[in-house]
């Protein structure tokens, strides 16, 4: 174990909350010290966004000392201590499940019944132990590093504050085995690189271009949790573009990726790129994003692709109802789109299929539809993208949106009238 002493500019950047709940459980007891993510910025010299901590306090032990908190989960029960709008994540150490020997025969019957046996993947976690052996169930090295506030020391097991300085995302123990207890730890991996700029170690990046297949294990509806966290972090293009280089991309978004292997390829990714780019700008200034409009961006390709085949046999409007609910059921056996979500992604697809040839009518209905900064936005990209065939309508929907009230009811007038539908008269035929 190494020590390093932190300064006390950087114990300034501890959150008070987090001092509170460290303080308390130490008051009662039991151990308790800083872990994790937070550890690892203010090493980096980070301000930390978010504060854990790990204690030999059980969970109910922890929860029976705030009044401000909840416990939470099954796989992997927490206590979540709530200050306001902050919110102070509390773990038990976590000890091991079994001995190296049971994990490698765990890891060999893996290999002898794949597709039939959950291997190696860890379905319960409430196992608890000592400091130690919590700091070597973690995933990689520069999480495993703790801070002792009593004494202001970095408590490192694992050798995280050497590969910190090294700029090396290295799991802890057997790669091989880590991805397999939880395949997760690959995107989250992938997701460090492209946050901290560090690189995988080299065993542990060659794992994952070999086992990506293993994805296919977890839930749909944390894959998508965990495609937020990638996407809509801060540094999404550059999670873009490590989840193709490690070939991770495809398992998250399968028709995406097809796709990107088309004539049309290029183009796609152009528009994904820009869109990644915008989404990061947003974060970067403070800014509230939604992801549904970069899932209704990343699906437009295939939806649009299937409206083509509804086409054949359908009017468009009901063509692209059926594409729209196609593409987000066979993307939410990958990626599980709340329902929230997802009729916020049918309503802008929606609008692209009427802002490009406005009538009288729709115009004041689509200026004032609560979704039409974000189709309008979506018809910029497009058009920015290879769609220039749209331009005049994006121009026009920009020329609009800068008019006063008489100016806009003096461009919508310019519009050609809503057609009337005509009134099919019933003939009588004597029988």
């Amino acid at each position: 174990m190494t020590e390093q002493v932190l300064t006390v500019v950087k114990m300034h950047k501890i959150s008070e909350p987090a001092l509170k709940v460290i303080h308390q459980l130490n008051d009662a007891g039991y151990e308790a010290y800083l872990v994790g993510g937070s550890v690892r910025d203010l090493l980096l010299g980070k301000d930390p966004k978010d504060f854990d901590v790990a204690t030999s306090a059980t969970p109910e032990q922890a929860r029976a000392l705030f009044r401000n908190a909840r416990l939470i989960g099954r796989r992997f029960k927490l206590v979540h201590v709530l200050f306001g709008r902050d919110m102070i994540e509390v773990a038990t150490f976590r000890g091991h499940h079994g001995t190296a020997d049971k994990a490698a025969k765990q890891q060999q019957d893996y290999r002898d019944k794949a597709g039939h046996s959950l291997g190696g993947l860890i379905v319960r976690d409430n196992v608890y132990g000592t400091l130690e052996e919590d700091a070597d169930r973690r995933d990689f090295t520069i999480n495993a590093l703790y801070f002792d506030i009593r004494n202001q020391q970095i408590i490192d097991y694992t050798g995280g504050q050497k590969d910190l300085e090294a700029g090396c995302i290295r799991p802890i123990g057997d790669p091989q085995i880590r991805f397999m207890e939880d395949p997760v730890r690959m995107l989250r991996a992938v997701r460090f690189c492209a946050k901290l700029g560090f690189k995988i170690d080299a065993r542990a990046a060659d794992l994952i271009l070999s086992m990506g297949d293993q994805l296919h294990k977890i839930s749909p509806a944390r894959l998508f949790d965990e495609s937020i966290k990638l996407l809509q972090g801060g540094y999404g293009l550059s999670c873009y573009q490590q989840l193709l280089r490690y070939q991770l991309f495809d398992r998250l978004f399968p028709a995406v990726y097809a796709h990107l292997q088309q004539s049309h390829g290029e183009q796609l990714n152009n528009l994904l790129v820009q869109a990644l780019k915008n989404t990061d700008a947003r974060i970067a200034e403070g800014k509230s994003v939604n992801p549904a409009f970069l899932m209704s961006v990343f699906l437009w390709y295939p939806m649009q692709h299937l409206k083509q085949q509804y086409l054949s046999s359908h009017p468009e409007i009901q063509a692209a109802n059926y594409a729209a609910h196609e593409t987000i059921r066979e993307q939410q056996s990958y990626t599980a789109i709340p329902k929230r979500l997802s009729l916020i992604i049918k309503d802008i697809w929606y609008l692209q299929s009427i802002i490009l040839k406005p009538n009288r009518k729709q115009a004041s209905y689509i200026l004032a539809h609560k979704r039409f900064r974000a189709a309008y936005d979506f018809l910029e990209l497009r058009v920015m993208h290879g769609e220039e065939e749209h331009r005049s309508s994006y121009e026009w929907w920009t020329t609009i949106q800068e008019q006063d009230n008489e100016g806009q009811e003096k461009m919508i007038a310019k519009l050609m009238p809503r057609k009337s539908k005509r009134r099919r008269k019933k003939i009588k035929t004597n029988d």
